[in-house]
């Protein structure tokens, strides 16, 4: 047994090493948070080696027969006692508990890799479905947060509840009369599971580090200002569209009854919040104009406008759609592709698309003006009627 802990250290540590390095060389300060996680697995494994030692080196053999000259008769209520088989005696009474008895090792190992793990993972699988129908459905991104901070922080639990008892389940496998093949590879698949666990920690740290920020309100990627123009008749939205901002501007809106166009000045932000803003804009038939720069989300909220106008020196951007991950910003794949329905599903044409869907997230494709009306990003105006 000590043995096999020394080799899993070996394995694991070096596992470790590779991790780190990864993290490294791409740049994540924030993959610290994957430590506590490869650490525990390791701790675990030792306390569980070492638990087993000592009760190993602290078993002793029987005592020695006694002297049959100095023998004294056993009294009946002893005789009945001894009567009974010790071994059934010492018997642990087994866990009421499903979990517990899993944690414990108290199952078989094919009970305990097989049919636990797989339970497991359908149980997991259900959670990500789920959490992937919450992101679509809930219009709160500061919920979202709180879920997925929650989620990130079960999985170490559920993680090394499932591991620890396959390998549990495996150290006794052999005494039970199993072939020592089986409780081996279930070891290694313990050891690589573990360490894919953390190595996904880590890529994943970014995320914690910023929607945990978000969820108690302190959106890292930039402030918004909402303000009423002084006549009252349009609000005026500068900055990043960040958590909450969606809210915020409606609030203003409909605090100003005689407001009836919304003028932009962002360079984006989150797409949720976008379409939140965008949907309210639809519903409340507003009006809207970009003064200097709307670009990357803030599009949507233009293109929501009942009519959508631009001064002579606005620009309107586009790109690939981005993500922000604690670590920098990054293109987003399902990002990208979220956005190029929504501009579809908004009537643009396919080759405007098709140019967005070119543009790197570290640039902007600025159309003219003719494009942008004739894509009908912007409402073509009426003859002799001026936009500026």
């Amino acid at each position: 047994m000590v043995r096999t802990a020394k080799v899993t250290n070996i394995v694991l540590s070096a596992f470790c090493g590779l991790v780190l390095g990864y993290v490294a060389l791409r740049g994540m300060p924030a993959a610290q948070a994957s430590l506590p996680v490869m650490l525990l697995v390791i701790a675990a494994l030792n306390i569980r080696v070492l638990s087993r030692h000592v009760s190993e080196a602290g078993k002793v053999g029987p005592p020695p027969p006694p002297d049959s000259r100095y023998a004294m008769p056993m009294p009946a209520f002893a005789v009945a006692l001894s009567s009974e088989d010790p071994a059934v005696a010492a018997e642990p009474a087994l866990s009421r508990s499903y979990l517990m008895r899993h944690w414990r090792g108290d199952f078989s190992l094919p009970v305990s890799y097989w049919v636990n793990g797989a339970l497991a993972w359908v149980a997991w699988a259900i959670v990500l479905e789920a959490f992937g129908w919450v992101y679509y459905s809930i219009d709160s991104l500061r919920l979202y947060s709180m879920l997925y901070v929650v989620i990130f922080c079960a999985v170490p639990v559920w993680s090394m509840w499932l591991y620890m008892g396959v390998w549990r389940a495996a150290d006794r496998h052999d005494g039970r009369g199993g072939a020592p093949l089986w409780s081996s590879l279930a070891r290694f698949t313990v050891i690589v599971c573990a360490t894919m666990t953390a190595i996904q920690a880590a890529r994943h740290a970014g995320w914690l580090q910023e929607y945990a920020a978000i969820a108690v309100g302190n959106d890292p990627i930039g402030k918004i200002y909402v303000r009423p123009t002084d006549d009252g008749e349009a609000i005026v939205v500068t900055g990043t569209l960040r958590e909450g901002a969606a809210q915020r501007v409606l609030r203003m809106v409909d605090q100003s009854p005689d407001a009836r166009t919304l003028i932009l000045n962002s360079t984006g932000g989150r797409l949720g919040e976008a379409r939140m803003l965008a949907d309210g804009i639809r519903r409340r038939a507003l009006d809207t104009y970009v003064s200097k720069e709307c670009s990357s989300a803030c599009t949507y909220v233009l293109m929501a406008g009942r009519k959508r106008m631009a001064g002579p020196k606005a620009k309107i951007g586009f790109h690939r759609a981005t993500s922000f991950n604690g670590n920098g910003v990054e293109e987003d794949p399902a990002a990208v592709a979220s956005m190029l329905r929504y501009y579809r599903a908004a009537g643009l044409p396919e080759d405007f698309i098709a140019r967005v869907g070119k543009t790197p997230a570290t640039t902007f494709w600025y159309p003219s003006r003719d494009e942008l009306i004739g894509a009908g990003v912007l409402s073509r105006p009426k003859a002799g009627a001026d936009e500026g």
